[in-house]
């Protein structure tokens, strides 16, 4: 799920008493986005080592359906239009458009053949949300036809996860851990604040995330304009299952970001956050025998994420 970015109320001046940033939303709407997701993942085990790079292009719409006067709360709705993929790994090269038909290499792929499923089941299907005005999102509310479709297209288990795309609650948690959230306060250039998250990720537990965002002093060259810094933490928080065979250790290594944030017009206008982190599979030892560190799973992930406001496509001659 791509980040919330929306207008804000008229600012207070950028003066010693800062100024106060919110989302507003206006009634009917609409906009577009671009979500650019690129991982490179190596995984070592066994004494072999696999890469994987595996990059993301989702088109999306957001169309604000309603905004209670008082509260200021909208009803939300987003729309993926198009998704492509690049895959490239060990058992080859592929590439998916939802605009074209898959080809049967793809249909057949045990690592592309669901992910066709998954999006089958989300592009054109509106999921409209409740947004506050500080970026919170309360609720999301699938058309059952298109939850059915996800269902059927999740992998055997992973249906009740909250944190999949394969019911509301883990659209939810996705698009909260996405969202911009904004303090209640107003910010001089220089303060920070901080938003805390949690994430189901059985069977190892929860994934804490702790981000703090700094505000830089504004650019008077470029009005309305406002530019965040985020460094962030990611901590696996809850004990795993006694009775797991494995114990697993997280080790991150960047997690950050730069926010641009259009005051004038309130728009969270383009968001790249950039994470690398080494997870660490070991075997669990026999009762008074110690794990075999040869055994472990080492998988060191890189990932850059980047969303902003769709380029306007080029003028039809």
């Amino acid at each position: 799920m791509a980040t919330a970015g929306w207008s804000a109320p008229a600012p207070a001046q950028d003066g010693k008493d800062g100024e106060r940033l919110q989302f507003r939303f206006t009634p009917n709407e609409t906009q577009r986005y671009e979500f650019l997701q690129r991982t490179q993942i190596q995984v070592q085990a066994a004494g072999q080592t696999i890469n994987n790079t595996i990059t993301q292009l989702i088109d999306l719409t957001r169309t604000v359906k309603e905004v209670d006067p008082t509260s200021r709360v909208a009803k939300v709705g987003e729309t993926f239009q198009r998704v492509r993929l690049d895959i490239d790994g060990p058992a080859g090269k592929f590439r998916v458009d939802t605009m074209t038909p898959a080809d049967d290499e793809a249909r057949d792929h045990p690592q592309v053949a669901p992910l066709l499923k998954l999006y089958d089941a989300l592009v054109g299907v509106e999921f409209v949300q409740t947004v506050k005005p500080d970026g919170a999102i309360d609720n999301v509310v699938i058309p059952p036809d298109a939850l059915k479709k996800i269902r059927e297209a999740a992998p055997p288990g992973m249906v009740g996860m909250t944190g999949g795309l394969f019911d509301a609650e883990g659209l939810k948690n996705l698009a909260s851990q996405a969202t911009l959230r904004l303090p209640d306060r107003p910010l001089a250039a220089g303060q920070s604040w901080t938003d805390v998250s949690e994430i189901a990720m059985p069977p190892q537990g929860k994934m804490r995330y702790e981000r703090v965002y700094t505000l830089r002093p504004a650019d008077p060259a470029q009005a309305g304009r406002r530019v965040i810094d985020m460094e962030g933490k990611m901590i696996l928080v809850s004990p795993q299952e006694d009775n797991s065979p494995f114990s697993v250790a997280l080790d991150v290594k960047e997690f950050k970001g730069t926010i641009q944030f259009d005051q004038t017009q309130g728009r969270l206008t383009d968001s790249t956050i950039r994470q690398r982190f080494v997870v660490t599979v070991t075997p669990k030892g026999t009762e008074g025998q110690p794990s075999d560190a040869k055994q472990a799973i080492v998988q060191e992930v890189n990932q850059a994420v980047r969303f902003r406001v769709a380029p306007e496509p080029p003028a039809t001659p």
